[in-house]
């Protein structure tokens, strides 16, 4: 996203947001003096101020500071402690203070959204995730996916009942889905939450590395939803989307050895629970979710 988006999103939090606009060069000085870290130009931002850094020696990192209310930003610096560098970037240090992260940065970094093979992308992602989904003790505290599901709810008494803008039967077909698929959870990890083309870059040696972790408790088959409509610009160009997303769930069923109705399903769902997201923050932009969602309606497996 533009710069002028990374300060509208932080406008739209209220006074809360313009006042930490105001703090972020207070902030990354007082970083740099405690990291003994020297920062650059920010990459492209959206919610977070993200930056690369040196360290004397020349070494390379990423400073990474988030607003001061924001538990994702605390929830993804414990999911990168537990993980640990395996998979995923390590979380160098965290200054809770000033909810600022100083991890690993990803060299070359490319995205594998820039893999044009999308069968080969897909197996990279199943094995991402292969090291990714971990077993958690019952008292880790992590956000448990049941919990992003009360959104349809939300939106319900927002729109009041059947008056909202998202089409009525994928909203209820989601909701039903979400309700069967959430009571029928057998194995349950402490997965990404957010894993899709974009947040898995090429490093060192052309491993294939995640980034940006939500930390939630799930199931493995819905940690294949997301990347399902990922990336949208290029796979609502697909000649026949449907076809690409079956693909897509089979190969990661077979490769996770998970049941790929469960792929489907959780498909459906976290597709329009994105489009509900992004009704109740912009107000509008939701159409690819619902285009996404009518072919994965489609699909029989």
């Amino acid at each position: 996203m533009s710069g002028n988006t990374f300060k509208q999103n932080a406008w739209d939090r209220g006074e809360l947001g313009r006042q930490w606009l105001k703090r972020i060069p207070e902030i990354v000085g007082e970083m740099e003096e405690k990291w003994n870290i020297k920062a650059g130009e920010p990459f492209d931002l959206s919610y977070n101020y993200v930056v690369p850094v040196e360290f004397e020696n020349g070494e390379k990192a990423v400073l990474k500071i988030g607003l001061p209310d924001d538990e994702e930003f605390l929830t993804e610096a414990k999911a990168l402690k537990i993980y640990d560098g395996d998979g995923i970037v390590r979380l160098y240090d965290f200054d809770v203070e000033n909810m600022a992260m100083l991890i690993e940065r990803v060299e070359p970094g490319q995205p594998l959204s820039e893999l044009v093979d999308d069968i080969q992308a897909t197996k990279i992602l199943a094995g991402v995730i292969k090291r990714l989904d971990r077993s958690f003790s019952d008292d880790v505290d992590f956000p448990h996916v049941s919990n992003w599901m009360k959104g349809f709810k939300g939106y319900r008494e927002r729109c009041y009942g059947s008056n909202g803008p998202l089409p009525l039967d994928l909203i209820e077909r989601a909701e039903i889905l979400s309700d069967h698929l959430i009571i029928s959870m057998k194995k349950e990890f402490l997965v990404h939450g957010d894993l899709h083309h974009d947040n898995v870059l090429k490093g060192v040696g052309g491993q294939w590395i995640a980034i940006d972790p939500k930390g939630i408790i799930a199931e493995t088959e819905y940690e294949c939803a997301v990347m399902l409509r990922n990336p949208q610009s290029r796979i609502i160009q697909s000649k026949n989307l449907t076809e690409l997303l079956k693909t897509r769930i089979i190969i990661l069923s077979e490769e996770l050895d998970v049941d790929p109705r469960r792929i489907l399903d959780w498909g459906i769902v976290q597709t329009m629970l994105s489009a509900i997201w992004i009704e109740e923050d912009h107000g509008m932009g939701w159409d690819k979710e619902i285009m996404i969602s009518r072919h994965l309606a489609e699909i029989e497996l």
